[in-house]
């Protein structure tokens, strides 16, 4: 899989950075932020050393898309359960599992 991102994407830094910051955000999504990130953090390595990029600048971005990834939807991350099983108890309506397209 690494030797076809490279293949496809090249050596180049900035779209390395939106083809992980992709992955992540859209597995962290579904999956727990924190398992997203240490799941891609050494392939990002991998990729970092092989294109001669730094990983620290491969690796921020992995942060943030995680992050922001799991703030899309009910599952990503803990706190959006706590909230909606607060919100249930309070009687207030539920937000719905995908919270962008409320916006």
């Amino acid at each position: 899989m690494l030797d076809d991102l490279t293949r496809l994407i090249g050596n180049r830094e900035i779209p390395l950075i939106v083809a992980i910051m992709l992955v992540a955000g859209l597995l962290s999504a579904f999956m727990n932020n924190i398992g997203v990130a240490a799941l891609m953090l050494p392939a990002v390595v991998t990729v970092a050393r092989r294109s001669g990029t730094a990983p620290s600048r491969l690796l921020m971005p992995l942060a943030f898309a995680a992050l922001l990834g799991g703030l899309t939807t009910l599952i990503g991350t803990p706190p959006n359960l706590i909230l909606l099983g607060f919100m249930e108890q309070q009687n207030m309506p539920a937000i719905p599992f995908v919270q962008w397209i409320a916006l």
